[in-house]
């Protein structure tokens, strides 16, 4: 398993570097201290194919600890998703529920466990309000008493011709406050895509190609400046 999730990592910020201009991030702060207290749910808001995929590095800097919960007839169909780490989420009926949210705590009963949860349970828009949260993560957290981390994701264009992915992990929330608290890091990643404000770190690339491309739009401004 380790090995197979080790090569597809590799593959999936081969493909970031490719689609995307770098990753930003910012709150991973958050994660790995609740993570030394005990469990924790991370939810994110679901925008884009992408996010599968960011899954993956963010994983990764906070210690290779989490799981996702996954479609349970996606997961059927995509079965090598299992030893990367997909749990099913059975939504068929009331004892497939209870089987998914029985493995999740199980998997959430050991130290310092992680495990993600997109609460709208489809994508998408980052602009559309209300976010439309199903229970699942608020659920999973009261039951286990996991501590709930809301986690803002976008995409916009800055300096480069693919968009930039952004990540805000936000502190704890109640699970009655999940909109609130998506809703909050949600903004952080706009101001961020606006200004650049907002305290947010490369975790993958896309730096030296934003420099680049930064160089070539003042040129261009010269030149039309020019004629």
């Amino acid at each position: 398993m380790n090995a197979f999730r080790s090569v597809f990592g590799a593959y999936v910020r081969w493909r970031i570097r490719r689609g995307l201009d770098g990753v930003w991030v910012r709150g991973l702060e958050h994660a790995l201290g609740a993570m030394e207290r005990g469990p924790v749910v991370l939810a994110p808001t679901h925008v884009s194919w992408w996010d599968g995929m960011l899954l993956f590095p963010l994983d990764d800097a906070l210690g290779r600890r989490g799981r996702v919960w996954m479609d349970a007839e996606n997961l059927a169909k995509h079965s090598f998703f299992r030893p990367l780490g997909a749990l099913p989420l059975d939504r068929s009926g009331a004892s497939g529920l209870r089987r998914s949210v029985r493995e999740a705590s199980g998997w959430l009963s050991g130290p310092g466990r992680a495990l993600w949860v997109f609460p709208q349970g489809k994508q998408t828009p980052s602009w559309l309000r209300p976010l439309e949260l199903h229970p699942g993560a608020a659920f999973v957290a009261r039951h286990t008493r996991a501590t709930l981390l809301p986690v803002g994701l976008s995409y916009g264009f800055r300096e480069a011709p693919v968009p930039s992915a952004v990540v805000s992990i936000g502190p704890p929330v109640d699970p009655e406050h999940l909109e609130g608290g998506l809703l909050r890091e949600l903004a952080a990643t706009d101001r961020f895509l606006a200004c650049g404000a907002g305290g947010f770190e490369p975790l993958i690339g896309g730096a030296s190609r934003g420099t680049e491309h930064s160089a070539a739009s003042r040129m261009l401004a010269l030149a039309v400046g020019r004629g």
